[in-house]
């Protein structure tokens, strides 16, 4: 099996993540994770990527200052983070100029929940971000334009009711508000004037004077999914993700006017969970789907050459995704996740095609051999067919999919149940596959990205008895095709998982013999 990792490289955060590009390619920053959970952000010049040490790290946290996330603003120098404060003291979110270092707090009223997503930020506001906070009521938060470099606060949109999701077009001046008024009823209001400092906003009780109407109102089943995803390039339909009408979740775009809902992708294989879109033009480009790993299929046929391109480039088995982009979209930074090497950060040009590797998230691990991950499709006793993830220990894989002979094995069960590991890599798999244990990962009932159906068979409790049938069946169907050995299977699982685990241990205790 060659050079064994240590289990500290396998275990815990990795050494950098989440790389982001800022608004006109200039600089990139990505977080550096240090020991007991910390988190530094460091940054890099574009035209030195290449050169990662010459990256410098421009925050300096401790025990009281927690940094959970960061997004670049508008301005090219300034980026917000926000910062995971003492107990009930809420949540901070502070400005940073990555050129002279100043830090300025954007949210000074302590016990508040802020909030801030790329999605607000505007090229024609630079100085400023959105923000949404409780501050003014508990029990929901309004939006607040905020200035970047004194804190200054302005009220943009007041609700009185919470709300589960806004979109912000600064520069049209409307929003998409998506809120719940009810269990499984959702109701949306689109083109909220906010062009008013003082605009108040309710679905239920729309307010005449404002440029707002009932967007739409749905009943939707206990198996419905709904994802607003914004405006299109024209600003004249809302895109949506849904599966209200169709097995697997669709691509959609609502005609404000004409209330007519277009198809726009569709995968009978998978739901979609995601699109594609050029930063600069917004035109639609690819949505993405995940029958097995997560794969773009085309909108725009100028963007097939260039997703084949990074495709052959990252390699066959590697998924990847469009993490970050500058405004004009002529930069993409790309998270690749191959199946049998660590998760890392690729720039790609759009001029010039030029893509290489930024960097990997667990650098440390590339100097030795890890496990590889496969997939097969197995029926279970009721007929479904389910997908499994095997990841084999370095060098036992056999030929067609098999192992050179029965191996110990950790069946793990992920939780959720509606939680959707990745295919790619999984430092906690390859810890048990580089120590000489097949996994054997079942995308049981419950798993999302395999349609409503098998989505609903995992949800409630009535419906948990599935789930278990399921990693039992993974577990006979390994035995039979003569992938592990039977006396010596562990079960593994955290949270939902780990109650499942439980379960298959003392409900079927025939399913593992020590």
């Amino acid at each position: 099996m060659g050079l064994l990792p240590p289990r500290s490289l396998l275990s815990g955060n990795p050494q950098y993540d989440d790389v982001q590009v800022n608004c006109d390619g200039s600089r990139i920053a990505f977080k550096q994770y240090k020991a007991k959970d910390l988190v530094d952000i460091c940054v890099i010049e574009a035209a030195s990527a290449e050169d990662l040490a010459s990256a410098k790290r421009i925050t300096d946290c401790d025990t009281k200052k927690r940094i959970s996330d960061f997004i670049w603003t508008a301005h090219p120098n300034v980026l917000v983070f926000t910062l995971n404060a003492a107990f009930n003291s809420g949540t901070e979110i502070w400005a940073l100029d990555t050129i002279t270092l100043k830090e300025t707090l954007l949210t000074p009223t302590r016990g508040s929940l802020n909030s801030t997503q790329s999605h607000w930020i505007s090229l024609s506001h630079p100085n400023q971000i959105i923000i949404a906070s409780n501050k003014r009521k508990k029990t929901c938060r309004d939006l607040y334009l905020v200035d970047i470099w004194s804190g200054e606060w302005k009220l943009l949109v007041e609700f009185d009711e919470g709300f589960t999701d806004v979109h912000v077009d600064l520069e049209r001046g409307f929003g998409i508000v998506v809120q719940a008024s009810q269990v499984h009823r959702f109701e949306f209001a689109v083109n909220v004037d906010m062009s008013s400092s003082t605009q108040n906003t309710s679905v239920t009780q729309t307010n005449t004077s404002a440029k707002t109407f009932l967007f739409e109102t749905l009943t939707l089943s206990d198996e419905s999914i709904f994802e607003v995803l914004g405006y299109d390039a024209e600003s004249s339909s809302v895109l949506m993700l849904s599966n209200d009408q169709t097995k697997m979740t669709a691509f959609y775009a609502f005609n404000i006017n004409s209330k007519e809902k277009k198809l726009l992708g569709y995968d009978d294989k998978s739901d979609i969970t995601g699109i594609l879109r050029d930063s600069a033009t917004s035109q639609l480009l690819a949505f993405q789907s995940e029958p097995i790993f997560r794969t773009y299929t085309t909108l725009l046929p100028s963007a097939s050459n260039e997703l084949t391109t990074i495709q052959n480039s990252v390699g066959e088995h590697s998924e990847f995704t469009v993490h970050s982009q500058t405004r004009n979209g002529k930069m993409w930074i790309l998270r690749v996740a191959g199946f049998d090497s660590p998760i890392s950060y690729w720039i790609y040009n759009r001029q010039t095609s030029h893509i290489y590797q930024f960097l990997s998230t667990r650098p440390g691990l590339l100097e030795y051999q890890l496990g590889t991950t496969t997939t097969r499709t197995i029926t279970t006793r009721d007929g479904f067919s389910m997908t499994v993830y095997i990841t084999v220990p370095p060098g036992m894989n056999g030929i067609d999919g098999n192992v050179r002979e029965p191996l110990p094995a950790v069946l793990e069960a992920h939780g959720g149940p509606h939680y959707r590991p990745r295919y790619g890599f999984s430092s906690r798999r390859h810890l048990f596959a580089t120590r000489g244990y097949i996994v054997i990962l079942p995308m049981f009932r419950g798993t999302p990205g395999f349609g409503k159906k098998w989505f609903t068979n995992g949800s409630g409790y009535s419906t948990w008895l599935n789930i278990q049938n399921d990693i039992i069946d993974s577990v006979k169907w390994s035995i039979e095709q003569g992938l592990v050995i039977k006396e010596k299977i562990a079960f593994y699982g955290e949270s939902f998982g780990g109650y499942s685990a439980l379960y298959a241990l003392t409900k079927t205790p025939e399913s593992r013999q020590t």
